[in-house]
């Protein structure tokens, strides 16, 4: 594999529990994620028709009058329920980049048939296990879309135990952390584009992800999914047919001590030659309890670490304002909280090197910018640099510092179109190691 290929994994061998086969599939997850941070699966079980019959409803679903679909709307800008409008998010703002609305719609739904426990119905659970909500038409919509929630909640589950071959540590290390999971599922529609976008505009702005992992399905369509490779191209994410794409997110780089990458991707636009292509991909996040602490467990002694606890309710009380500071209740400084910024883990720029230039981002191919560094700089320490964000500050939470999932929900707030960029204080909440 080059670093600008997103590899293929067969991981049937782990559906079947062959511990070999699992060694294997952690050997090349590993491989893959030190170094671009996304890869592609077959052999996940999942059923075809799963994946159609949600595809069929999706579509079906987003071609209805804009004023049905906003009869279930959005509850509030962190929850993950309901329908969003066209134009409604920019995900660029995550980084600091001001950019024109992302043209997409989305709807969302989350975990379902919960027990009656203040855990999902007070404090963080009343936004990270909102109900679910259902438009009246197309009826199979609801039990189409539990079905494949299941059915990827499972490989993600399936997942993180790889992940945890591949860090060395009990293969059922993340077994508690992801027990009472607020995963979502969040459906993007990427409609024609009879007018030329904006400039900077694009289906979805650079961003990286915030949680454990995300499993992709998308259709290979014009106008799909880049990442930002390690030689500072955007590289073009094609999956061969019943694939899905999976990349990790700043959690798990953070719980890597950034060993591995949390990568930028982005949604560009197709061509204006086929301007009347539309395109739809189901995003499974995965994420941890919103309880869950998020310690390093990087065990390179040559990196930085440290072991400061903080309780996981309390990482979406981030500031939203971009460059602003805020102290944890240990005095730790608690850095940019744009969504992947400051105390985020990923991606964070280092000292002294500048950022690739914002229309590298928004609309460019790539770039090799510092390509004068040694030649004897590691792919991993490259990485990290050519993936740096415009507007981050060079100052930032060391990377080990455990930090809780559901903070970054907040910053989600930052995607909206229009929303004001004032920032809420972080409430702290460290607890003894």
């Amino acid at each position: 594999m080059t670093s600008n290929h997103i590899p293929r994994i067969d991981i049937a061998p782990m559906l079947a529990g062959d511990p070999q086969g699992k060694r294997r599939i952690a050997e090349q997850v590993r491989d893959a994620l030190e170094t671009i941070g996304f890869f592609t699966i077959v052999g996940h079980g999942v059923p075809e028709v799963v994946v159609r019959d949600a595809r069929d409803a999706a579509y079906e679903f987003f071609a209805l009058p804009l004023a049905e679909k906003m009869r279930i709307p959005r509850p509030s800008k962190v929850a993950t329920r309901g329908y969003d409008p066209p134009a409604n998010q920019r995900l660029a703002a995550t980084h600091g980049n001001d950019t024109p609305p992302d043209l997409q719609e989305i709807f969302g739904m989350g975990q379902f048939d919960l027990p009656d426990d203040p855990y999902y119905t007070e404090g963080y659970g009343k936004d990270f296990f909102a109900p679910n909500l259902w438009p009246e038409r197309p009826a199979r919509m609801r039990p189409a879309f539990e079905a494949y929630y299941r059915a990827l909640r499972g490989i993600g589950d399936d997942l993180m135990r790889i992940f945890a071959i591949a860090l060395e540590i009990d293969e059922r290390w993340f077994d508690d952390k992801i027990a009472r999971s607020i995963s979502y599922i969040r459906v993007n529609k990427y409609m024609a584009q009879p007018a030329a976008p904006l400039p900077g505009q694009l289906r979805a702005g650079a961003h990286t992800d915030y949680g454990t992992l995300t499993i992709l399905y998308g259709e290979d369509r014009p106008g799909g999914l880049q990442v930002f490779s390690p030689d500072g191209e955007w590289v073009d994410v094609r999956p061969p047919p019943g694939a899905f794409v999976v990349n990790i997110g700043d959690m798990m780089a953070r719980w890597t001590n950034d060993r591995w990458v949390s990568t930028l991707h982005r949604v560009i636009n197709p061509p204006r030659r086929e301007d009347r292509a539309e395109r739809l991909s189901i995003a499974f996040f995965h994420q941890p309890g919103h309880d869950a602490e998020i310690r390093c467990i990087e065990r390179d002694l040559s990196r930085p670490r440290q072991s400061d606890q903080v309780p996981a309710g309390d990482l979406r009380r981030l500031p939203l304002r971009k460059g602003a500071e805020q102290p944890d209740r240990r005095g730790n400084g608690i850095l940019n909280g744009s969504r992947e910024t400051g105390a985020d883990i990923g991606l964070t720029r280092m000292a002294g090197t500048p950022p690739p230039p914002l229309d590298t981002l928004s609309r460019g191919a790539g770039t090799t910018h510092g390509a004068a560094s040694e030649k004897s700089e590691s792919a991993f320490s490259r990485s990290r640099r050519l993936l740096s964000i415009p507007g981050r500050s060079s100052r930032r939470l060391p990377p080990c510092t455990p930090v809780p999932p559901s903070c970054c929900r907040d910053r989600a707030r930052r995607f909206d179109a229009g929303t004001d960029r004032s920032g809420r204080r972080c409430r702290g909440g460290v607890s003894s190691p």
